[in-house]
């Protein structure tokens, strides 16, 4: 590791002075278990990157949609327009991340012309040798800005501008994530999950919890739930978590294991535990993935009690022994299989 800096070095005596208020969550676990490398310079010493900026995600638009549509003008904005292609627009959003601050797109002339330099784009257009038919004679650098500069992006641009702390989704975009939405608000088992039918249910979204780990793990763990329902009726707590795959719905048992979802499972059925106690201690958890995949289709995949144990055994594992080894050596060159010399061909 290098040398590091006064911030960077109290960053890092605080981290490993802390430990017993470490709580992970399920992307910080992943991350240390996929990169203890990235995860060092993140959360170790700090230096994880504040995304400067908005980014659309077709997930969390339909999150909000279908969990907390009250609050989607706060955050999003439905530009009703055609979004401009991926060139143009990470030009644009070069241009908002300068210092300076002007209204209009036109007013980045300069930096335009320079930007498409560096990413060698449209960089084939020259000056007119001769005037076109209505007389006007054009430079190349004029030929390039006016491939950035139209009505689409100037309207783009003006929303980018109103709506600097907001999403921008393209209308197509909304339409389509709109669809989605109500294809999970019209499905049966996803509306008794996602809603209360009786007066003595409640339902919490978005609800953070944590735990120190207890005397399963060896660390503490976090996480925020989709949605949390209790029906006091059945003595049931129901935990689900909202995904949109661009797949199909037969294909989601794979990516359950391929992105990890059921350690997000794992972590969050853990963390639901924590809530029977008391007068609830003798309530069950039950954990759903509501999937909406590419066609629109619907369907909750229920955990069942045999594989949610599975899943948190396995959790276990990955906490006492891969977890352990990378903070409890100091170790953050290699992923565990790697650093213990574990693979071979």
């Amino acid at each position: 590791m290098s040398e590091l800096n006064e911030v960077e070095q109290l960053s890092y005596d605080n981290f490993f002075a802390n430990l017993d208020t470490l709580r992970l969550s399920p992307s910080a676990l992943r991350l240390l278990l996929e990169s203890p490398k990235l995860y060092y310079n993140d959360y170790v010493l700090g230096n994880k990157e504040q995304k400067k900026g908005k980014h659309f995600d077709e997930g969390s638009l339909v999150h909000c949609m279908v969990l907390e549509p009250e609050n989607l003008k706060d955050r999003f904005v439905n530009m009703g327009i055609a979004a401009p292609s991926d060139s143009t627009k990470g030009c644009i959003d070069h241009l908002l991340a300068l210092e300076r601050s002007a209204s209009e797109l036109e007013e980045y002339f300069a930096e335009i012309v320079e930007y498409l330099q560096d990413i060698n784009l449209h960089q084939s257009l020259v000056d007119d040798k001769k005037p076109n038919k209505d007389g006007f004679m054009f430079t190349g650098d004029e030929k390039r800005v006016a491939k950035i500069v139209t009505d689409n992006t100037r309207e783009y641009f003006r929303l980018m501008v109103d709506a600097r702390d907001k999403v921008i989704v393209d209308s197509a975009s909304w339409d389509k994530c709109f669809k989605k939405a109500q294809a999970i608000l019209s499905n049966t088992k996803a509306l008794f999950l996602l809603k209360t039918t009786t007066d003595i249910q409640e339902v919490r979204y978005e609800l953070e919890l944590n735990s120190e780990g207890g005397s399963l793990l060896k660390y503490g763990i976090k996480g925020i739930l989709d949605v949390i329902k209790v029906d006091r009726d059945t003595k049931t707590i129901y935990i689900s978590d909202v995904k949109t795959t661009n797949g199909l719905l037969k294909d989601f048992k794979t990516s359950a294991e391929k992105y990890d979802y059921w350690l997000q499972a794992a972590i969050y059925k853990m963390l639901a535990n924590t809530l029977t106690s008391g007068n609830a201690f003798d309530y069950t958890v039950v954990f759903n993935f509501i999937v909406v995949d590419r066609n629109d289709d619907v369907y909750c995949f229920e955990a069942t009690p045999e594989t949610l144990e599975k899943w948190i055994e396995d959790a276990v594992e990955l906490f006492n022994v891969k977890v352990d080894y990378h903070i409890k050596n100091k170790d953050f060159t290699l992923p565990y299989e790697f650093a213990n010399n574990l693979i071979t061909l």
